[in-house]
Parts: structure tokens; sequence; C-alpha cells
């Protein structure tokens, strides 16, 4: 059975292999290959930058927050969010945004990534300081019909730069928590 949950300090190396296979399958022929290889070339340096990022957020007034979806004590997918991170082109007031949602190859398409982008949904209403949530994702992302299917807007476009490529990103908007939250049940 598979159990959603927030993330423990202890589920950081299962977060960072989820997160390089799923980059690996789903950006192939989208992000340089060079970029994703070094991705599992570098797993030590990124389980400890993420043990890092966890524990300064767990040691300051700065939300990021994280829920996993575990299977017989497997990490299997991955949710990371909290406040929006302004930038110079959108600012958003009372917005949370998802920076990160994985979920291994094995698990697509089981309703498991419906259910972490619940739990944030839920989680972030009972704090009570979010009214809307944006989640950016690339363009070409073969994945963007989740988004669409749980009730997200195709609203916003940036340009990022990832290892010196730009990539054309969407923001799907979630303008109210409360639908979005009963589209996820």
């Amino acid at each position: 059975m598979i159990a959603i949950r927030k993330a423990t300090i202890e589920d950081i190396e299962g977060i960072v292999k989820v997160n390089t296979k799923v980059w690996q399958s789903a950006y192939d022929g989208i992000i340089h290959k060079h970029t994703l290889d070094a991705l599992k070339d570098n797993l030590e340096e990124r389980v400890q930058r993420f043990r890092d990022e966890y524990a300064e957020s767990e040691a300051s007034n700065k939300p990021l927050y994280q829920a996993v979806a575990v299977e017989d004590g497997n990490v299997i997918g991955f949710i990371k969010y909290g406040d929006y991170r302004n930038d110079d082109i959108f600012a958003f007031d009372r917005t949370a945004e998802v920076y990160a949602i994985y979920v291994d190859n094995t698990y697509q398409r089981k309703q498991v990534g419906k259910r972490l982008i619940n739990f944030a949904l839920v989680h972030l209403l009972e704090l009570g300081r979010y009214e809307s949530m944006v989640v950016w994702t690339l363009k070409e992302n073969t994945f963007r019909a989740f988004y669409e299917s749980i009730g997200g807007k195709s609203e916003l476009a940036r340009t990022i730069s990832i290892r010196n490529q730009r990539l054309e990103e969407v923001g799907y908007t979630f303008e109210s928590l409360n639908d979005s939250e009963k589209g996820t049940r």
C-alpha cells in the first residue's frame, strides 16, 4: 500500500534517487545529455545538498515543505512546495509554489502524483496563508497534461537556464486552493 506523508531527513536519499531517475527519463531529448548524466555522477553531493536544504528549512522561518509517497519503506515519489518564489517577471501574494513533484516511472499514472498534490493542497489550506498555487514545468514536458487534468490553467510562460541551456517553461495556475483540493480527491 502506498502512503503519503511528510518527508523526513531519512527520506532524502530516496528523494534524490527518484528525482534523478525521473529527470533522466522525462527530460531525455529535452535537456542536454551531459546535464542528465551529471545527475547520477554527483549523487552523493546532491544527497548532501538536499539534506542541507532540508535542515536549513527546518531551522528557519523560510517554509519549504516536502512530502513523500512511500511503498514498503521505499520513496517512490515526492513533492516540494512553499512560498511562491517571486522573480523579475511574476510576483504573487498569498500564493504557494510547487517547486518539484516527481513520481518513479513504475508508479506513474496510478494516482500517486494526484495524491501528492492533494497532500500539499490540504497542508497549504491548513496553514491559512495561501489562496492560490503555481506549478512551473518545462514546455516540452510530456506530462504537462497531468496539471491540466487536476485543474491547472496554463497562463504563464518564462525562459530559464539549466547549465547554460535555455529552456521554455509553462506556469500552471490554481486560482482557488479550495477548488483545487476538491479536484484532487
